[in-house]
């Protein structure tokens, strides 16, 4: 298994077991933090993947929404 971390600037404790990671700013103007920025990173990249893989992917996406 590959873990893909998307976390904060502070780095998840999980970071250590991840293959890759992806850290973002979740620091705004505001009373708390917003993880806005690495939702929209991480839809593109489920998006990208599930492009490349078509129909398999597809196929995969419907099994596990069935298992709901």
């Amino acid at each position: 298994v590959q873990i893909i971390l998307f976390t904060d600037q502070w780095l998840s404790p999980i970071a250590r077991f991840a293959r890759h990671v992806i850290a973002g700013r979740t620091a705004v103007p505001s009373a708390w933090d917003s993880s806005a920025a690495l939702f929209v990173v991480a839809e593109t990249l489920i998006g990208a993947v599930t492009r490349q893989l078509e129909a398999a992917g597809a196929k995969r996406i419907r099994d596990l929404e069935s298992l709901r």
